[in-house]
């Protein structure tokens, strides 16, 4: 359903910093209308705008929610009398909109300030502050499409609703909302879908190495047509995903499930799937699956398993097994080895951080043994020419 004046309203904006109202001047604008000039309110001493500030669009509930896609959002951006920035906040219209049952209400919001510095300023400061407001929205449309899901034998299978409050096939069991979860919780989470492929993770050189690499066959290379970044097509199921489906280890395989939209991944010896990506191990190892689906480590080096799993342990850590399959861990600086696992205690940050290391050095490997291979190959054609 399209809505010709899907109109949105914010008011009472109140700015704190340090626990105090800062003084500030206020610019608004909305990345669905990214030519239009922003809306600039006047320095205010108590760092509050009673408002109302409204913008006015021509939207369908999905394309103004975007769920699968760049968020739309409003753009708050603070400055000092002498124009000098002190910070800046986003409100996604998907995570702020109402109970559609109770549209004609105002949402309370209350969104970071962050501070990312100049452009001179190698420090990034984070958030500084927050930003307290209502956000009134009216002519909404009520009909959008549901995320995934199947209407089968009177139940609605593996789909969720858009928002609260939207109309759904009547069945004993209501489709669940759909949650976005927090970008913490994905790092942790054996359904992840980080990408750590991701040419902004590298320097200039990996990420021009990365670019000349294929898919491996079906998938298909996309662009977002906002900021550029790459996702990736799945002929077989009609979804894209941000998780890059290049250097699997050999007998596996990235699938997207085509209800759920979520990636998962396929062990051809026992024709298992789990959600659990198979890359990252440190050298020597595989990830596996047993035929009753259970996952397991190979140890290929001691010839034995475990279900212990190697990856995210720091550098100067080695796993290995020994002759009874016990992990044990080679620190190559000391010289010497320990049965105490360093993750054991770790705070989760931690145990994030040594993951995103050992998975980026992980990819750097890949790469340039992708482009040895590649070189190699070209030698030898000139060689025969």
């Amino acid at each position: 359903m399209l809505s010709s004046d899907l109109t949105v309203i914010c008011s009472d904006l109140s700015l704190v910093m340090q626990g105090c109202n800062a003084p500030a001047t206020l610019q608004i604008s909305s990345s669905l209308v990214s030519s239009a000039k922003p809306m600039v309110q006047e320095h205010s001493a108590e760092g509050s705008w009673a408002g109302p500030f409204s913008f006015v669009y021509e939207s369908t509930l999905k394309e103004f929610a975007r769920y699968d896609e760049q968020p739309e959002f409003l753009h708050f951006v603070f400055s000092d009398e002498s124009g000098t920035a002190q910070g800046e906040a986003s409100m996604e219209f998907r995570k702020w909109l109402p109970n559609l049952r109770d549209k004609e209400q105002p949402v309370s919001f209350k969104l970071p300030v962050t501070y990312k510095g100049t452009k001179d300023e190698a420090e990034a400061f984070g958030n500084v502050g927050e930003l307290k407001g209502n956000v009134l929205y009216q002519n909404l449309p009520v009909f959008a499409q549901m995320i995934g899901g199947l209407w089968v034998d009177n139940q609605v299978e593996g789909g969720h609703l858009l928002l609260d409050g939207l109309p759904h096939p009547k069945c004993a069991q209501p489709p669940t909302v759909w949650q976005e979860r927090p970008v913490f919780e994905l790092l942790n989470s054996e359904e992840e879908e980080t990408d750590e492929t991701d040419p902004q993770v590298f320097d200039e050189h990996v990420s021009e190495l990365l670019m000349q690499i294929d898919l491996p066959p079906p998938w298909e290379k996309r662009r977002e047509r906002a900021g550029g970044r790459m996702h990736f097509f799945d002929p077989r199921s009609r979804r894209m995903t941000w998780k890059d489906p290049r250097f699997l280890p050999e007998n596996w395989d990235q699938r997207i499930d085509p209800n759920s939209g979520r990636v998962y991944y396929q062990f051809y010896k026992t024709r298992g799937t789990t959600y659990v990506d198979p890359r990252y191990c440190p050298p020597g190892w595989d990830m596996r699956l047993s035929k009753d689906g259970r996952i397991y480590f190979a140890h290929l080096i001691a010839m034995r398993t475990t279900l212990t799993d190697p990856r995210g342990v720091p550098e100067n850590a080695d796993p290995a097994l020994d002759d009874q399959g016990r992990m044990y861990f080679k620190n190559h600086e000391e010289k010497s080895t320990t049965w105490t696992d360093p993750r054991e205690g770790q705070q989760e940050v931690v145990l994030a951080h040594w993951r995103h290391e050992q998975s980026v050095k992980w990819i750097r490997e890949q790469v340039r043994m992708e482009m040895k291979e590649r070189h190699e190959m070209e030698n030898e054609e000139l060689e025969d020419d």
